[in-house]
């Protein structure tokens, strides 16, 4: 479980890269830091819930919660394309398939 969370969690340290004013409505288009908080701190705390929930009482349901959390937090940080701290657009989205690949194959056992 921890082996994939601190990468999710490195994963979304890539975007608090600066390219717009504070100011700015939070938008993808936006990527300020204080944007990219707002626009994801509800998938980040469901995340960490779940996580937790998982970590105490490692059921299939709570695994199964915690998968789809997972889920909806890269659906959240996918929209941050233009923001990403990376050289390429596929870079972007080879990162994410991955992170999806191993979201979907966590063992719950």
């Amino acid at each position: 479980m921890y082996k994939f969370l601190y990468p999710v969690l490195l994963f979304a340290a890539i975007f608090v890269a600066a390219c717009g004013d504070d100011d700015d409505p939070v938008t993808p288009n936006n990527c300020t830091s204080a944007a990219f908080s707002t626009a994801l701190s509800d998938a980040v705390m469901a995340l960490s819930d779940a996580a937790v929930a998982y970590g105490n009482d490692p059921t299939q349901a709570n695994c199964d919660a915690w998968r789809q959390e997972a889920n909806d937090y890269l659906d959240a940080v996918e929209g941050f394309e233009t923001c990403a701290a990376v050289t390429s657009t596929q870079e972007y989205q080879d990162a994410l398939a991955q992170a999806r690949q191993e979201v979907n194959n966590f063992s719950c056992n």
